[in-house]
């Protein structure tokens, strides 16, 4: 059983990433894996330690694995165990990269689209191009400027 401020701070957690469209408890789950020992942990001790049904964990762990940030690994008998990824916080940001890149074909081809015309949108289109090529650059930036650090 986790102590009051533990629950507090995964309730913190819950309530960052509920404000940037997740459900909380991914995030009370992301922040039990972020100070839990052992960093490996049962369904069973996940689901207790945040409060949540199983049902509900299994649908957040799935989400939080396809997004980069936990992990499955095999447990006893036909269990898994949770833990973090060690590079769960660079895969967050090269998902960021490729979504920067994607917007900005999506602009690219709104511009094509209005090839020719003077207006408004090719405006917010080269508006957005340039953010997104930006946006890349510098990511690309931070992300070889930690892995050179690291």
């Amino acid at each position: 059983m986790s102590t009051a401020p533990e629950r507090g701070y995964l309730d913190d957690v819950g309530g960052f990433f509920a404000a940037h469209g997740m459900p909380p408890v991914a995030g009370r789950i992301v922040g039990h894996l972020l100070i839990c020992e052992p960093p490996e942990q049962s369904f069973e001790a996940l689901c207790k330690a945040v409060g949540a049904s199983r049902g509900s964990v299994s649908t957040m762990t799935r989400l939080l694995a396809q997004l980069g940030l936990v992990e499955r690994r095999p447990g006893s008998g036909r269990s898994l165990n949770y833990r973090m990824r060690d590079d769960a916080w660079t895969q967050l940001l090269e998902d960021d990269l490729r979504s920067a890149a994607r917007l900005r074909a999506i602009a690219i081809e709104g511009l094509r689209l209005q090839q020719g015309r003077s207006t408004k949108s090719r405006q917010r289109l080269t508006a957005m191009r340039e953010f997104y090529a930006f946006l890349e650059l510098q990511t690309a930036g931070v992300l070889e400027a930690w892995r050179k650090r690291s």
